[in-house]
């Protein structure tokens, strides 16, 4: 049986939470979604949904935003609620494809419920790259199942491997720009 660490930083459930809790896990669904329309506007890699620079931007983006807010909630589960409220917006404003943010997101979630804490940063580097392996996987084979296009050989290990450095980067600095809400005091 795992330990559950002390100092405010163990995960707990999502349905549990407060409205503080809640709050922050939507803003940082809407700052999500903020930051990629603004790429979507200034990168046409972004919309074009290639191999190399589609998956990289995004995995710059989206793992700090999600890290973020599952510390800075402390529960498990806000990684998804995280890219749901992201996939709402996406899908009310742009009405087209949104990224699949919501499957690696479920991943991020179940790495954080079974580390069962939020406390040091490797746990967000590990966090980010995961998101960026489950992403880049659920985009290559969107493009290949359901585009019918799907991407070139030669451009999917160089692809995967920015992929994944930039995943693992936006995991550290999603650990480094949240922090943990101090639990209330009672009374």
């Amino acid at each position: 049986m795992k330990k559950v660490p002390d100092g405010g930083e163990a995960l707990r459930a999502l349905f549990t939470a407060g409205v503080r809790e809640w709050g922050l896990v939507l803003l940082g669904g809407f700052l999500l979604w903020a930051a990629v329309a603004l790429l979507g506007r200034f990168s046409a890699a972004f919309t074009a949904r290639d191999a190399t620079y589609y998956p990289v931007l995004a995995c710059l983006v989206a793992p700090a935003f999600i890290v973020a807010g599952v510390r800075a909630s402390g529960r498990w589960g806000a990684a998804t609620l995280v890219a749901l409220c992201f996939t709402g917006l996406f899908l009310a404003v742009a009405r087209a494809a949104p990224p699949l943010l919501v499957i690696p997101a479920l991943g991020v979630d179940l790495w954080y419920a079974y580390r069962g804490t939020t406390r040091g940063p490797g746990g967000a580097v590990m966090a980010g790259f995961l998101f960026a392996w489950v992403f880049y996987s659920a985009e290559a084979a969107w493009t290949f199942w359901f585009l019918g296009v799907g991407w070139p050989r030669t451009e999917l290990l160089g692809g995967l491997v920015f992929t994944l450095l930039a995943g693992m980067v936006s995991g550290a600095i999603g650990y480094f720009l949240s922090f943990p809400l101090p639990p209330r005091g009672r009374g």
